[in-house]
């Protein structure tokens, strides 16, 4: 997990400077630990008709930890780029654009320099060749446009804040680096207010405040100033995609799931995967030891509680000892009271979900191992693992 953050400013009314960054960067310092990068297109004078960009990154290192990777990164065209996730698809790419640039000369063996490259080859549409979970933003200086992006599925944050008259933009991995910028309106959205206390979140493009916005999952957007503003979705997850001649559905989600999971422990660091008992991680795992064969270890988690109500260590050992994977089991002592307001603080707006805290507890522990672990994250509900599913298909007698 890495963290990013940016303003970029048309209007001279809103400065953008060193320091501001530097604040912007504080609120994300725990996502990126190995590394912090701060791009700032002026230092003293601001030239007119010149947007004021500063962008912010704090990194993770997964892939490819030497420095020369660090972010914000460039291509030495006036393209800058910072961003948050992987590129699990990056080596295709890679070797594709070096046959369409064959001059350019690779300094990194990192997705982020790909990215940069294909967006300097197909511009904007380059989102629609990739494959993997991210949020970017690239300043174009030859274009003077600021261009963002999400992934298909919005597995990677992105909020965004404008000043009045969109005289200025800022946006950001989480919600507390935009609060450091003072023209942020931060009043309550009562529509997210309400949308809260009837579904426990807030959906779509709106956050708790009213000043503070989400690009959606699969949308683009390109800024140029003045409230010049393009944006769209790339991606429908509606839209089905037919199966292979001659292969069922199931062969074909059981191919496919074993293939996402396995572009996803492309690492120069250790692996391993949460693991509850239920359907979500029990099917990554069992996809974890299917991509990587018994030649490799798979290292598997779980957090045990003493109250035997929340307590399903017995269910994960169950299949960890069917996948015969590396397991380990912590078991802690919750700490609500003091734990949930940092946790609150992570969020930056109400977000009604009671396994958060185990989750903590459980990343907490696990890094004691292993730098990246794989969860479940929509697998429930990709597979009907919730007891409320069944009842979707039941007809009700009125």
């Amino acid at each position: 997990m890495c963290g990013l953050a940016g303003v970029v400013a048309w209007d001279e009314r809103f400065r953008v400077s060193r320091e501001i960054l530097s604040r912007m960067s504080d609120r994300i310092a725990h996502r990126g630990p190995d590394g912090e990068g701060i791009f700032l297109n002026h230092e003293e004078a601001i030239v007119p008709a010149r947007p004021q960009v500063g962008l912010v990154h704090r990194r993770l290192a997964i892939i490819d930890p030497d420095p020369h990777a660090n972010q914000p990164f460039t291509d030495h065209l006036g393209h800058w780029i910072v961003f948050n996730g992987e590129i699990y698809n990056f080596r295709e790419l890679r070797a594709q654009l070096t046959q369409l640039k064959s001059d350019y000369a690779w300094r990194t063996n990192c997705d982020t320099e790909a990215l940069l490259v294909a967006y300097d080859v197909w511009g904007e549409e380059c989102v629609d060749r990739l494959n993997g979970m991210y949020a970017l933003a690239i300043w174009d200086e030859p274009a003077k446009r600021m261009f963002l992006a999400r992934d298909r599925m919005g597995q990677k944050p992105l909020y965004l804040a404008y000043a009045p008259g969109h005289g200025a933009l800022a946006f950001a991995s989480e919600i507390r680096p935009l609060l450091e910028l003072p023209w942020v309106d931060r009043d309550v959205s009562f529509p997210a207010l309400d949308h809260f206390l009837r579904w426990g979140y807030t959906p779509a493009a709106g956050s708790i405040y009213r000043g503070i916005f989400k690009l959606q999952p699969s949308e683009r957007m390109t800024c140029a100033g003045g409230g010049s503003e393009t944006r769209g979705r790339y991606f429908d997850p509606n839209v089905p995609q037919p199966a292979p001649s001659g292969e069922s559905a199931r062969d074909t989600t059981r191919r496919l799931f074993i293939q996402a999971v396995r572009r996803q422990l492309v690492a120069d660091v250790p692996l391993g995967c949460f693991l509850s008992g239920g359907i979500d991680s029990s099917v990554t795992a069992a996809a974890m030891k299917a991509a990587v064969g018994d030649d490799q270890p798979v290292m598997t988690f779980s957090i045990a509680f003493d109250d035997p109500r929340y307590d399903e260590t017995k269910y994960a050992a169950a299949v960890a000892a069917n996948l015969k994977t590396q397991h380990r089991t912590f078991k802690v002592q919750p700490h609500a009271a003091e734990d949930l307001p940092k946790l609150a603080e992570v969020f930056g707006e109400p977000f009604a979900d009671s396994s958060a805290l185990p989750t903590h507890y459980l990343s907490r522990e696990t890094r004691q191992f292993v730098k990246v672990a794989l969860s479940g994250d929509g697998g429930d509900e990709l597979f009907g693992g919730y007891d409320r599913y069944p009842r979707h298909g039941r007809r009700v007698a009125v």
